[in-house]
């Protein structure tokens, strides 16, 4: 459940942010555009919605342990609503998911 809650924020933040973040440069991909934001929100609560109701759980936490990855290595610190201890911990719970499953009532796929 917190990894539903924290990509729940996350989307949160980034779609009341999209300007400061538009704003932003990165090394990676230069100045984000609306769309690239527009993007990472879509993603980040469509992996929060699939977390929460038990849909293809697996696949969601192969996403999620991206945006956590993401978060954790090559994210400005100024957008985004945790610290690097807490998108490690949420990596480390994505991967976990990914081994094990979510449970009985999930809709998975077998790996």
């Amino acid at each position: 459940m917190s990894c539903v809650i924290a990509f729940g924020i996350l989307a949160i933040h980034h779609y009341r942010e999209h300007k400061h973040i538009e704003a932003l440069v990165s090394p990676l991909v230069g100045k984000h555009s609306k769309w690239i934001i527009q993007l990472l929100v879509l993603v980040e609560a469509i992996v929060a919605m699939m977390l929460f109701v038990g849909w293809y759980t697996q696949i969601a936490a192969i996403l999620a342990s991206a945006l956590a990855l993401k978060l954790s290595v090559i994210r400005p610190l100024s957008i985004s609503p945790f610290g690097r201890m807490n998108a490690f911990l949420l990596l480390v719970m994505s991967l976990s998911l990914i081994i094990t499953g979510a449970g009985a009532f999930a809709f998975d796929i077998p790996l």
